[in-house]
Formats: structure tokens, sequence, C-alpha cells
């Protein structure tokens, strides 16, 4: 018992040093008065801008690829889907939700489509004017950007949920109107 009250005086007066030496560190930061002229950050803002225009040029190139490969990806997930929906009802299986369910799958795609249009388009806006907008400008423009980023971001996770959520079911349904017609 001696040995613990020796460790938890010992710790509690090296706190108590601890908190005394850092509380005169502080006071002694807050003395120093630092003034920085708003013009200092003009001249790094001037030779960053250039910089980001390249950045800038790098996301648009990416960016376009991605929305070629993800729209190329959606529209032949509806076309192997409709060619499937044509088959099966052919075979004589009962195809009116999945017609529905194509028809709601293609209106997400067009949407998606358009707003990852909307936001390459907003990434070019953005390069023509970087270096001529302020930095608060700029930043008040890429947030934009980046919302509307999440958005399609959205969408894109709204198209593959809808898919297993609601046509991928509907399509294992069609396994049961199979057993159940071979039972009659």
């Amino acid at each position: 018992m001696k040995t613990l009250d020796k460790k938890l005086i010992l710790s509690a007066l090296f706190g108590i040093i601890f908190l005394v030496s850092t509380s005169q560190a502080v006071y002694a930061f807050q003395l120093i008065d630092l003034k920085i002229k708003p013009d200092f950050f003009k001249p790094l803002w001037s030779t960053r801008c250039k910089a980001t225009e390249t950045a800038v040029d790098n996301k648009i190139d990416k960016f376009d690829k991605n929305k070629e490969k993800d729209y190329d990806k959606y529209v032949n997930l509806k076309a192997r889907l409709s060619e499937k929906i044509i088959r099966w009802e052919e075979a004589g299986y009962d195809v009116d939700k999945l017609n529905e369910d194509l028809k709601t799958l293609g209106g997400k795609i067009k949407t998606f489509s358009s707003d990852y249009t909307v936001f390459i388009d907003n990434l070019r806006n953005i390069k023509g004017g970087v270096c001529d907008l302020s930095e608060s400008d700029y930043k008040d423009i890429i947030k934009s950007t980046k919302s509307d980023l999440m958005e399609v971001r959205k969408e894109a996770m709204d198209i593959r949920s809808y898919y297993w959520g609601t046509v991928r079911p509907d399509i294992l349904d069609l396994k049961n109107q199979k057993v159940t017609g071979s039972e009659e």
C-alpha cells in the first residue's frame, strides 16, 4: 500500500509540474503578436493557380474516363436486362414487373448521365477562371462542385441499390413462376 501511495504522489507531482510549465509556455506565445499583411498571400495564390489549372485538367480527364466507364456499364446492364426480358417473355413468363423496373432503371441512368455532364461542365468552368478568382471565391466554387460530385455518386449508388434491391428480386421471382407452373 505504501508503494501505491508513493506512485500516486509522484504522478500527481509530475502532473502539477507539467501543467505549470505548459501554462507558462502558452503565456509566452500569447505575448508574441504576429502581424501579417493581407497582400502577403497574393503572390502565393498566383503561383498556385497555375498548378491548380493543371490539377483541374487532370481531374477532368479522370472524371471523363470514369463517366464513360460508368455510363457504359449501366447502359450494358440495361441492354442485357432488356434482352433477357424478351427471352423470358417468349418462354411464357410474366415480365410486366421487370418491364416497369427497366423503365425506372432507364430513367435513373439518364438522370445519372445528365448530372455527371453538369458536374464535368462545372469543372471545366473552374478551369477557365482559376487565376481570375480570389482564393475564397475559388474555395466556394470547389465546395459547390464537390456537392455536385456527391450527388452524382449518390445517383450511381441509387442505380446499384435499385438493381440489387428491386430488379434482382423480381428476376428471382421468375424462378418461382416456373416452379409453381410445373407443379400444376
